[in-house]
């Protein structure tokens, strides 16, 4: 009778097992079964036309927004041009309610002597001038350095190293710096007048 029942009791327990490993795999397919057709769900099936297509949108709207960004820069630097240009307009507008010349006078020196001779009112005088001068914009300028009337020679002209040093270097007459005789605007006794002048 013992032996009956535990075999009785053995099937019982084999038949339950059997039934929840069913109730296992069944639970497993359905799942499996759920989780593919979630995944085809999201699977989406381009043609090369169309995956080519929104790839070349994409590409456009990065293309748009750097362009966008570069623009902004653009008009950032345009502003600060325009900025630096109205602050060197207004400087310059200042300058030249004292200055109205392109050119202002630095330093000048003159040597040289005139010797008299006995009973004489007049007599010829030999000088050596040297003229400093500043010229502020990057425009043409003359600059009158005596009057026409005087003789003179051995021109020599030098400009600043560009560094700002006191050093000077001499410079040869040409195209850009030059001198010639300007005519002043009034005449004196009705007769022409001019200067020697500094054009640069």
């Amino acid at each position: 009778k013992n032996a009956s029942t535990y075999c009785t009791w053995a099937g019982h327990i084999l038949i339950l097992a059997m039934t929840f490993c069913f109730k296992c795999g069944l639970l497993l397919l359905l799942l499996s079964t759920s989780c593919a057709q979630k995944a085809q769900e999201e699977t989406v099936t381009f043609s090369l036309r169309d995956y080519t297509n929104l790839y070349r949108k994409a590409e456009l709207k990065d293309l748009q927004r750097q362009m966008s960004a570069d623009q902004a820069n653009l008009e950032k630097e345009n502003e600060a041009l325009l900025n630096k240009l109205r602050k060197g307009q207004a400087e310059r507008q200042h300058r030249r309610e004292v200055l109205p010349q392109n050119w202002q006078l630095l330093s000048h020196e003159a040597q040289g002597e005139c010797q008299f001779q006995s009973g004489q009112e007049r007599a010829p005088a030999s000088y050596n001038f040297t003229l400093e001068f500043r010229v502020f914009e990057d425009d043409w300028t003359a600059i009158r350095l005596i009057d026409a009337q005087t003789i003179v020679k051995n021109w020599s002209v030098s400009r600043r190293s560009a560094n700002h040093s006191d050093s000077f270097q001499e410079i040869t007459l040409g195209s850009d710096t030059f001198l010639m005789l300007q005519p002043r605007e009034e005449a004196k006794d009705a007769e022409a007048w001019g200067d020697h002048s500094l054009v640069t």
